[in-house]
């Protein structure tokens, strides 16, 4: 079955709000079998989501709005939805209740403008929402089904999982299963080259790269009749693909890099200590993140001046003058101190230039050196790279967390060979 999403609100258009719920809707849709071929945002204007309703319905056989549900004039999705299928609205007592009994249980009184949520199309359902005043609705005319959510994600979610969820289980006759893999150390150019004759005789599953932050995942998707078959398809490709993907995939399981990170440090019997400077303390968020990792994490040290770096770490006054803050040699003494400090056997140091001041032709702006110490063996390594303060910021910890990666894997490598 073909889905669409209908996000309704001028505050999306202008960018006001963040649009979460789409990424949300169509990954839950499509696990449970509904192919999502189609995203629209409308703003509040009547005439523009009747058009959009009007395409949704000659092409797509379920339609998800999200949003225009609440209390005032300009929430006009149910009434705009019963006015492209020609009914009318009638109030829905039940609901009604709801919404009174959500006030009453806040100790608020229900505003009368409040009664405009209990209403609905005439042959729709109530879809009941506990957190929330806005009732979702479903509605099949002929051969489509139209859904109608509350736009916050705190109420759109739950409602979701427990009204919507076994109604579309019921329509499609198919299972999508899939698989992501997660790599670092390469390039999504380079690995469409490495894998691209898989690709090109792979039409069941579906063979999809695609570059995020700092890394390549790759999703492989199988569309059959039965959850059997698929997981069938999603093996025998992942058994074409790992001989390619092996050096680089870190994860197709759901693990994040930094819990497979901490997986290792922990596999592998280390500590870690990190230092930050330009990144103000985001590698170590991310590694605390991972549940359990107060078995493996010392602790982390945010050195942003020149002077804390040489009293908390140690870094020889010498070495700042001779090479600045922002160079291998002074990353590797970072690690080195904050490994020594916390008495961990692996210390992490990071500097750089996030911009956008601060930027010489020697240093510009997006050079981030990196210093990394395994049981006494220390590495650097500089990465440039481009956006804004943030973007060069998230990037720094993302190679951060995949140079880390690397060398446990190499450390690893080596530690077998010496036992075989």
């Amino acid at each position: 079955m073909i889905g669409e999403i209908i996000c309704v609100g001028n505050e999306i258009l202008i960018g006001d709000t963040l649009n979460t719920n789409t990424r949300y809707l169509s990954k839950s849709m499509t696990d449970l079998g509904i192919e999502v071929a189609y995203q629209v945002v409308v703003g509040d204007h009547e005439e523009r989501l009747l058009d959009a309703i009007g395409t949704a319905r000659r092409r797509s056989d379920v339609i998800v709005f999200t949003g225009g549900l609440g209390p005032t004039y300009d929430d006009m999705t149910k009434e705009t939805v019963a006015k492209a299928l020609e009914r009318t609205m009638v109030l829905d007592e039940t609901a009604l209740e709801d919404i009174r009994l959500f006030f009453e249980q806040r100790k608020r009184t229900m505003a009368e403008t409040n009664r405009k949520q209990a209403y609905k199309p005439t042959g729709g359902c109530i879809l009941k929402n506990e957190n929330g005043t806005a009732p979702g609705i479903y509605i099949k005319d002929e051969e489509t089904h139209y859904i109608l959510l509350p736009g916050p994600p705190g109420e759109l979610m739950p409602m979701f999982e427990k009204e919507v969820a076994p109604i579309l289980e019921t329509l499609s006759a198919n299972v999508i299963t899939s698989r992501i893999f997660q790599l670092s150390g390469i390039g999504e150019s380079d690995l469409a080259e490495m894998i691209g004759h898989i690709m090109d005789i792979s039409d069941n599953p579906r063979i999809a790269p695609y570059a995020k932050l700092g890394s390549v995942n790759i999703r492989v998707t199988a569309i059959t009749g039965t959850k059997k078959e698929g997981k069938k398809l999603i093996e025998e490709t992942t058994a074409l693909l790992m001989p390619f993907l092996e050096p680089y995939c870190y994860s197709y399981d759901g693990r994040s890099l930094e819990e497979v990170v901490v997986e290792m440090i922990k596999d592998q019997h280390h500590t870690i200590a990190i230092a930050e400077s330009c990144t103000g303390g985001l590698l170590s968020s991310r590694i605390i993140n991972v549940p359990g990792v107060s078995q493996v994490y010392r602790n982390g040290f945010v050195t942003y001046s020149n002077g804390s770096k040489e009293t908390w770490l140690k870094v020889p006054h010498a070495l700042m003058l001779k090479e600045g803050a922002v160079s291998e040699a002074v990353a590797i003494a970072m690690a080195e101190g904050v490994a020594k400090v916390s008495d961990a056997s692996i210390g992490v140091g990071i500097s750089g230039i996030a911009g956008p001041d601060g930027g010489t032709p020697e240093k510009p702006v997006g050079m981030v050196c990196m210093g990394f110490t395994i049981n006494g063996k220390s590495h650097g390594t500089t990465f440039h790279f481009n956006g804004n303060r943030k973007k060069i910021r998230d990037y720094s910890v993302q190679y951060a967390l995949t140079t880390l990666y690397s060398l446990l894997k190499e450390e690893l490598k080596i530690s077998n060979n010496k036992k075989g």
